[in-house]
């Protein structure tokens, strides 16, 4: 009777670590309501090589989850990702972010960071079929964020946000992320010890974004709001040490965008990661969005602090089939 009781404890565990958060949204507006879009992605590149989750490697990215860093760095940490990048002629631009993260003191650390995008040249219309003429969007954010230990197995961060965007109209506006992170272990039958970790956030909440402009010909004025891509985010990861140089992990994700046309409903990733000496790690994942599939890889290595990353995603069903993403970090 103990034995089905212990098992059932440890079942009841695995399956509470499946379930998570995922990550903040940077400024997505509406074209048709006279501002430019584009989808949220991750600008933490092992990240993204795993379906969106998070990675075993100890570097701290910002915009996925910032309490990661209360247990990644010893004082400071910084990094730069270009995510992706385009693989053919026809396709948006690529997303720049950077990221700086300082420890104030043990559990207690603040991220500041920003991203920006400029994509290629697109014909702005009206809900009525007016053309305001040819601009090139682009769009961009700059991140606070301060991430606590609130006990020894919960840690939890609160991020501000202040949002751009540009096509033609220019639209500004402010937003909040909100989330917690639980981590624990335990130890199974032949005593392999399973860390886990789970995550709740709720991301990009904030007043409706006002836009203002004039068409390429100055003879419109165009103005309004826009309400905020948001999303409600769960995430869940799992990984063990086989031995000193082997360490294998899972994480789950998934969550509903709120507000983001066509972007509404569920969302969800699943990926797995293999680490060697702490040295290289090698990833696969995938996601799903709008019923679409995206697939991902990505390999890691990481030296004395030094972490490059990079990711290949592919998407079937969209005429951007593929994309690569790279990331450089560095922790002290």
């Amino acid at each position: 009777m103990k034995r089905v009781i212990k098992h059932m404890v440890r079942s009841t565990r695995i399956l509470a670590a499946c379930c998570f958060i995922t990550t903040s949204l940077s400024a997505t507006l509406d074209a048709q309501e006279s501002v430019f879009s584009f989808p949220s992605e991750s600008t933490d590149v092992a990240s993204i090589a795993m379906g969106g989750n998070i990675s075993l490697s100890p570097s701290q990215p910002l915009y996925s989850l910032p309490t990661l860093s209360l247990n990644g760095i010893e004082k400071w940490s910084a990094s730069y990702s270009v995510v992706a990048i385009p693989l053919t002629k026809n396709a948006s631009g690529a997303t720049h972010s950077f990221a700086g993260c300082y420890r104030i003191r043990r559990g207690l650390d603040i991220s500041l960071g920003g991203r920006v995008r400029r994509s290629l040249p697109v014909e702005l219309t009206s809900e009525t079929g007016n053309v305001f003429g040819h601009f090139t969007p682009s769009e961009g954010s700059v991140d606070l964020a301060v991430a606590m230990a609130l006990s020894r197995k919960l840690s939890g961060y609160i991020r501000g946000s202040y949002l751009m965007s540009s096509v033609g109209v220019t639209a500004r506006g402010v937003a909040a992320s909100v989330g917690v992170a639980y981590e624990d272990n335990f130890r199974l039958a032949d005593d392999q010890v399973v860390y886990s970790t789970m995550a709740l956030s709720l991301d990009n909440v904030g007043p409706k974004l006002s836009y203002r402009g004039r068409t390429s010909s100055g003879s419109t004025d165009v103005r309004g709001k826009v309400s905020l891509p948001s999303a409600l985010a769960l995430r869940a990861g799992l990984h063990t040490a086989l031995t000193d140089d082997h360490t294998l992990g899972l994480a789950l994700s998934g969550g509903y965008f709120y507000h983001l046309r066509p972007y509404y409903g569920l969302y969800g990733g699943v990926g797995g990661e293999y680490l060697w000496r702490q040295m290289l790690s090698l990833r696969i994942g995938a996601s799903v969005q709008m019923r679409h599939m995206i697939y991902s890889a990505g390999v890691g290595a990481h030296y004395k602090g030094l972490f490059l990353q990079t990711a290949y995603t592919y998407n079937p069903d969209m005429q951007q089939r593929g994309t690569l993403s790279l990331g450089l970090s560095y922790t002290i």
